[in-house]
């Protein structure tokens, strides 16, 4: 069953498609890739990848006001005794951008082995592959949610159903930190989580839309790939041409 779940989540992230009653202007042959009806830019060194203990941001601008419109972001920290932790986000810089998103639950699974008397706890997603041949399984079932940019593959139609936002959201994310308990008494327990669709595919397509005027939006998508969770690369920019 938890299998099943996974594989339609994922069928639905590359889908990129939430249900919303909002309408909206999307020209009706507008697809993702197509160059016809847009502005293209190509990028050969677009691109950020943090190196452990450190972080990276990168600024895009879409409109061609010659302003930061979208912000990318990566890290990664291994700090002796907590643990790996590294991913990648985006968000906009101001309201006028909005971000193509997919909002997302999973289901969080626990498990403990002991080890010179000392009881050590793991929480862990499906997704994250994590295997314990020594530990027992807790029974305990939580959730975590996240919202990640929609992925989109070539040939995509954009439709009317997808939820936008200037917020954060994660582009992926692997945590296998220590969670700081505060009990003294406990043993230590550690993530094995993975959040968010993009180290899913080897290229996908990011969609946003510009606000003009009060209903009125372009669109546009940017080519991109994310791998080791931290490293960014966008590759092409299309954006709708003036409506």
């Amino acid at each position: 069953m938890k299998k099943k779940r996974y594989i339609q989540i994922l069928a639905i992230a590359l889908a990129g498609m939430m249900v919303s009653c909002e309408k909206t202007n999307i020209a009706p042959n507008f697809f993702i890739g197509d160059d016809s009806l847009v502005e293209m830019s190509w990028y050969a060194h677009m691109n950020i990848h943090a190196a452990y203990g450190n972080q990276e941001t990168m600024e895009l601008d879409v409109n061609g006001d010659g302003e930061a419109d979208l912000v990318f972001f990566s890290f990664a920290q291994d700090s002796a005794g907590e643990g790996d932790k590294r991913g990648s986000s985006v968000w906009a810089a101001n309201k006028s951008v909005e971000i193509g998103y997919l909002a997302s639950a999973e289901d969080l699974f626990s498990m403990a082995k002991t080890v010179d008397g000392q009881r050590i706890e793991y929480i862990y997603n499906e997704r994250s592959h994590f295997y314990c041949e020594e530990c027992q399984d807790l029974g305990r079932h939580n959730e975590t949610f996240f919202t990640s940019p929609a992925i989109f593959l070539q040939g995509d139609s954009l439709g009317s159903n997808i939820e936008w936002s200037t917020y954060t959201h994660i582009l992926s994310n692997f945590d296998q930190s220590k969670v700081q308990t505060g009990h003294k008494n406990n043993g230590p327990i550690f993530n094995y989580i993975v959040s968010g669709f993009w180290a899913t595919v080897e290229h996908g397509y990011m969609v946003f839309r510009i606000k003009e005027g009060l209903k009125n939006y372009r669109y546009g998508w940017l080519k991109m790939s994310v791998t080791d969770h931290r490293a960014v690369n966008i590759s092409e920019m299309g954006v709708q041409k003036d409506l």
